[in-house]
């Protein structure tokens, strides 16, 4: 008779089957099995020299700060600064590092041009700002980086601020409670500044920032930055949700041009979810909102300051309770395609025409209400449910 699952995982074939299978599955193999680096213990003092100095000692081949994890965290009374091709990584996400001074970040990545920061991973690390940080990452002239499973909190500004870095990839990082600070200034959970282009965040989460989640701002002065400002950044399957009282807004759209969010989660009961550049002449173009669902308030305007986007579009994504999609925007600025789900936003109906230009043939019109109808009229459509509505059955 075959042997059970359980019986088999038991035997010594199986233990010796399952032994490399557990490894892999280990939340921490990815980053510790295979890692010859230095390991550091917290003291329960000052840790910041003794990991610097660790750091700077796997500059020269390239190597591993391992940080244990224990119930003790890490105090820093200054910043970290992780040399080009040196890995910073946690025994598990529940590794700690905590600002005990103020500070403008606690952990900075930079430089000098041509080559940058390049390579290595800074991974499995809760990242505590305790309000005396100004930003926990700092990313300035860093290259081809990579981010997991990172926990960033109490930082006074910003989560994670990017400068201009180019080309990282960011995985299962949570920016949250950041920005109790911000007053009049334009920050919050992550900033992307001055150039930051090509970056990828994957399964992220922005929730509970004051500010905003997200930042995407500015075109700087650093050397070698896109004149147009942050470009071609994406964010897959991430959350923007859970706002504070503080909170402004979900994204501030300020400048850059191809970003796209995928499939993306966008929570804000607020007055506006997205925020339009506030300088007229920002060059914000083809920003892409792609099977993403956006859920606001009765009162929240999706997006403000629409008529400054210079092409906004959202393709089969989901809008639900909103009091309008946009306060100023017509079908130049942006375009809700006619592949969207739209619940319960109270002036659609008035909206569809601008927000969702017809196909024209000729002097025909062709065009979908926002009951999801084909509708055809010889000429333009007096509204959207003007002309007639085609159905067509199949057999």
């Amino acid at each position: 008779m075959p042997q059970s699952r359980r019986t088999f995982l038991a035997s010594p074939l199986g233990a010796w089957v399952a032994g490399p299978l557990a490894q892999l599955l280990d939340p921490r193999a990815a980053f510790t099995a295979n890692l010859r680096g230095e390991r550091c213990e917290p003291s329960g003092a000052d840790d910041a020299d003794r990991i610097q100095a660790l750091l700077d000692a796997a500059a020269p081949r390239g190597g591993t700060v391992l940080l244990s994890a224990t119930a003790t965290p890490y105090q820093l009374a200054h910043p970290l600064r992780i040399p080009t091709h040196v890995s910073l990584v946690g025994e598990s996400p529940g590794t700690r590092l905590r600002a005990v001074q103020a500070m403008e970040a606690m952990i900075e990545l930079d430089a000098p041009l041509p080559a940058g920061n390049r390579l290595g991973t800074v991974a499995n690390v809760a990242i505590d700002g305790n309000a005396m940080a100004e930003c926990g990452v700092l990313l300035k002239t860093c290259v081809q980086r990579s981010f997991e499973r990172l926990t960033v909190t109490g930082c006074r500004f910003s989560g994670v601020r990017i400068v201009g870095a180019q080309n990282n990839l960011f995985v299962g990082v949570d920016i949250e409670h950041n920005g109790r600070d911000v007053r009049d200034e334009r920050h919050g959970g992550l900033e992307l500044l001055a150039g930051a282009d090509n970056n990828c965040f994957v399964r992220c989460e922005f929730n509970q920032n004051g500010g905003y989640q997200a930042v995407v701002a500015g075109k700087g002065a650093l050397p070698w930055t896109n004149p147009q400002g942050p470009s071609g950044n994406t964010f897959l399957a991430c959350i923007f949700e859970r706002r504070e009282s503080d909170t402004r807004a979900t994204i501030y759209a300020g400048d850059g041009r191809m970003n796209t969010w995928l499939r993306c989660d966008l929570g804000y009961d607020g007055p506006t979810m997205i925020e339009g550049p506030e300088n007229p002449a920002a060059t914000c173009h083809l920003w892409r909102f792609y099977a993403c669902a956006l859920s606001g308030g009765p009162d929240t305007v999706c997006i403000s300051r629409g008529d400054r986007l210079y092409g906004m579009v959202f393709d089969a994504c989901l809008f639900e309770t909103f009091k309008s999609i946009s306060d100023a925007t017509s079908a130049k600025r942006v375009a809700v395609l006619q592949g969207n789900q739209v619940s319960g936003v109270a002036q659609w109906d008035s909206e569809a025409p601008s927000l969702t230009p017809p196909l024209q043939l000729g002097n025909a019109h062709l065009w979908v209400d926002p009951r999801g109808d084909l509708r055809y009229a010889a000429g333009a459509p007096a509204g959207p449910y003007d002309g007639r509505r085609l159905v067509s059955e199949g057999r």
